[in-house]
C-alpha cells in the first residue's frame, strides 16, 4: 500500500484528494511542517517538504506535479488525465503554472527573508509579490471555462491544484467573490466527494459560504507558513 505524507492545508491537499478521486489504495500520514526537519522525515524527504509518496516497495516520489502524473497515470479510468492531447497538456499547463509560478510567489508574500536580508528590501520584494499574485488571480479568471471544470467536462489533477490556490485566498486576504468564474468552478469542484472528504481531514472548510466569510473577516484558517514552506 502507497503512503502519501502530507501537512494539513499545505500543497499537499492537491495530492491527497487525487489519491481518493483515483481510488487507490493509500495511507494517509499527518506530518506538522516542524516535524518535517525531523532526521526521520529528512529520509523520506531530503528536503522536507510535502507531498512525498511512498510507493510501499522502496520508492519515493516527491515534487507535487510528479505526483499528481503517476496517480493519474494509475487510475486511467478516474479521469483525472484527460485522454485528449490538447486537454492533457491543458491539464499539466495548470499544474506548472502554480508550481513554477504561483506558488514561489505566494512564498516571497509571507517569507521575504528566504530572498533578502535587509528588512526594507523585504518589504518591498512581500508587496511586489503580493501584486504578481493578484495578477494571477486575474489571469486564472480569464482561463477557466464558464461551465465545467477547468479542463473540460470531468476533475482533472489540474483541478486539484487549483483547490491549493483557492484555499490560500483566505491567508491572502484576497475576495473570492470579485471571480465570477472562479467561484463558480469552486461550486462545483467543492461538490466533489473525495474533495470533501480531503477537506474535513486537513481542516478547510467544505462550505464554500463559510470560506467567503472568513475571507471577509480575515481569518487565518489556512496555515500560511505551511502552505509556502
Amino acid at each position: 500500500m502507497m503512503t502519501l505524507y502530507y501537512t494539513p492545508r499545505a500543497c499537499s491537499v492537491a495530492a491527497h484528494i487525487a489519491i481518493r478521486r483515483a481510488k487507490l489504495p493509500c495511507s494517509f500520514m499527518e506530518i506538522s511542517k516542524e516535524a518535517r526537519s525531523s532526521p526521520d522525515f529528512r529520509r523520506v524527504h531530503p528536503l522536507g517538504k510535502v507531498p512525498a509518496l511512498d510507493l510501499g516497495d522502496g520508492i519515493i516520489i516527491t515534487e507535487l506535479g510528479a505526483i499528481l502524473t503517476l496517480v493519474g497515470e494509475l487510475s486511467p479510468t478516474s479521469g483525472l488525465l484527460p485522454s485528449d492531447r490538447e486537454l492533457r497538456a491543458r491539464c499539466f499547463e495548470w499544474v506548472s503554472f502554480f508550481t513554477s509560478e504561483f506558488h514561489p510567489t505566494v512564498s516571497r508574500c509571507f517569507h521575504p527573508e528566504r530572498f533578502v536580508s535587509d528588512e526594507g528590501a523585504q518589504k518591498l520584494v512581500s508587496e511586489r509579490a503580493m501584486e504578481q499574485v493578484k495578477n494571477h488571480f486575474d489571469l486564472i479568471e480569464r482561463r477557466l471555462p464558464a461551465n465545467g471544470y477547468s479542463c473540460g467536462e470531468h476533475f482533472t489533477i489540474a483541478d486539484a491544484v487549483l483547490v491549493v490556490i483557492f484555499a490560500w485566498m483566505v491567508g491572502l486576504k484576497i475576495h473570492p467573490k470579485k471571480y465570477e468564474r472562479l467561484m463558480s468552478w469552486a461550486g462545483r469542484v467543492w461538490s466533489v466527494p473525495e474533495a470533501q472528504e480531503a477537506f474535513q481531514v486537513e481542516g478547510i472548510p467544505g462550505n464554500l459560504g463559510l470560506l467567503d466569510a472568513l475571507v471577509a473577516q480575515g481569518v487565518p484558517t489556512v496555515s500560511v507558513g505551511a502552505a509556502t514552506s
